[in-house]
């Protein structure tokens, strides 16, 4: 049977993109996954000091514009390095990952308008359409992270390391992103661990053990910490920036002073906590044996899953939310119901949920690692 092959146009700009490097490409996806991450964030300090207008607000359109980029970037690249060289192995997984998350968070968009004219406005990010759109995001900055793994490891160099950790730390944001109702009703709004426990431990602790095991540098997750405290500060700027420029200019009112958003950016720094205890078990566990075994990501992940649900019995004593600050007088229990009823609610399950997660997280982390490339592709021309 015949197979189906590329054949690269002969133009002067397809010459041009097969002699981009990859670290000038990854540099760019980064770019565009910062932007479509930032603009996530945005968009729920918008709607809680604005409301919901429409749908072209400031906030998609920097998600929408950033994600078509990255889109097409990464096709470009997969064209370049997978189809034009006949699918010979290694595969361009960063670029896959990419373009595959690009296509589902441009199918969200219309899945979005058609779900909010069926059902009307929700208050929630567990609709199925913004579950799309976040799990396209994590792909893109998955697509992002194993690139700049591979790139480290082909040549060693700070500037990979950089390229790391800001990928891992945004990567991180948005696996805190998909889960907010999560910490909302485990931490803020304590009504029962088990859901953070479940969600937390199962997504939160394999990017901390890719990024070790992958680059045998212990102190990495320590520094993709740091990394999620400067996208904080960014976060915190755009909202000022946001209020003082960008909601007069388009013709928007605050509504209630801005108590949701206030709310809201307090939710965010709990997120930023619950991470920090997760880092650290990865890297105290690296420092004690070396990450060279799927044992060791399993045992690291499981043990950062109990870290986890610690904190959030510790943190949901202390962080207090009143329910109805964050969207003014409007109640999340409908929303917390039905989980509640399929994963219960006494902290026995949340260790027990923490134990399973962690392990599998650990997994998925040391399985992972197998995509990094340990070359980078050339293209042929």
């Amino acid at each position: 049977m015949r197979s189906l092959s590329f054949q690269p146009p002969s133009t002067a700009w397809w010459t041009r993109i097969s002699a981009i490097p990859q670290r000038t490409l990854l540099l760019g996806l980064t770019l565009l996954a910062t932007l479509t991450r930032t603009g996530a964030y945005w968009d729920l300090q918008w709607h809680a000091v604005v409301g919901r207008d429409q749908f072209w607000i400031p906030p998609h359109t920097l998600i929408y514009g950033g994600v078509a980029l990255a889109g097409l970037l990464s096709f470009l690249v997969v064209l370049r390095d997978g189809a034009a060289r006949g699918w010979a192995r290694p595969l361009p997984w960063p670029w896959l990952l990419a373009t595959a998350g690009s296509g589902l968070l441009v199918l969200a968009a219309p899945f979005d308008d058609l779900w909010h004219g069926r059902f009307g406005i929700d208050v929630t990010i567990w609709s199925p359409p913004h579950m799309v759109g976040v799990v396209g995001t994590w792909f893109v900055q998955m697509g992002a992270l194993v690139g700049w793994l591979g790139e480290y490891r082909r040549d060693l160099r700070r500037s990979s390391v950089l390229g790391v950790v800001w990928s891992g730390a945004l990567l991180v944001t948005m696996l805190n992103f998909g889960i907010v109702p999560a910490v909302r009703w485990s931490v803020t709004q304590p009504a029962a661990a088990t859901v953070y426990a479940l969600g937390g431990s199962l997504f939160i602790p394999w990017v901390f053990v890719t990024v070790t095991y992958a680059s045998k540098l212990r102190w990495l997750p320590l520094a993709l910490v740091s990394g999620l405290l400067v996208l904080r500060l960014l976060d915190l700027a755009v909202h000022t920036w946001s209020i003082a420029v960008v909601v007069p200019w388009w013709g928007e009112a605050l509504r209630r002073g801005g108590i949701g958003a206030a709310a809201i950016n307090r939710h965010f720094w709990t997120h930023l906590a619950l991470n920090v205890v997760p880092a650290v078990v990865v890297s105290i566990a690296a420092f004690i044996r070396p990450p060279a075994t799927a044992r060791w990501a399993i045992l690291t992940g499981l043990a950062a899953g109990v870290g986890i649900v610690a904190a959030v019995l510790v943190l949901r004593t202390g962080v207090i939310i009143p329910v109805n600050r964050i969207t003014q007088d409007r109640d999340y229990r409908a929303e917390f119901v039905p989980f509640m009823r399929v994963f219960g609610t006494s902290d026995a399950l949340a260790w027990g949920y923490a134990l399973v997660g962690g392990a599998l997280s650990g997994w998925a982390g040391w399985a992972i690692t197998h995509l990094v490339p340990r070359k980078v592709a050339v293209a042929q021309t």
